[in-house]
């Protein structure tokens, strides 16, 4: 640990910036913070991804694309489209962007709007 200038440990000191904890596994310490550096067992730093996990694509992504390409598509802004099936525009940008645990309500109303069905967002 650090140690401030009198010598004595402070509670409140940083490890060093080369030594890693157990909790920290697969991070590397910079001076400008934390970095990712993925899993410790992959080998050098910026090793890819396994096949299957670069493939999939989750289902709030797929849904986001297709929202997104379907309104553009209808010409509607965002304002006028979250007036038409009365949600909120900070809604709207979350389901775009593809944000885990939509309401299914919320991805019906989208759907509705853009006149598919909810399995159509889907593919």
């Amino acid at each position: 640990m650090r140690t401030p200038a009198h010598g004595l440990p402070s509670p409140y000191a940083l490890p060093p910036a080369t030594k890693r904890c157990a909790a920290m596994r697969g991070h590397r310490q910079w001076r400008d913070g934390w970095r990712n550096t993925g899993d410790d067992t992959r080998g050098a730093k910026g090793a890819s991804m396994k096949h299957s996990e670069k493939s999939q694509t989750s289902p709030e992504e797929i849904i986001a694309k297709n929202v997104k390409r379907l309104r553009r598509e209808q010409r509607i802004g965002k304002e006028r489209f979250c007036l038409m099936v009365n949600i909120g525009r900070p809604t709207l940008n979350k389901v775009e962007k593809g944000a885990p645990n939509t309401r299914l309500s919320t991805i019906r109303k989208v759907a509705e709007g853009l006149g598919v069905e909810v399995i159509d967002l889907l593919r």
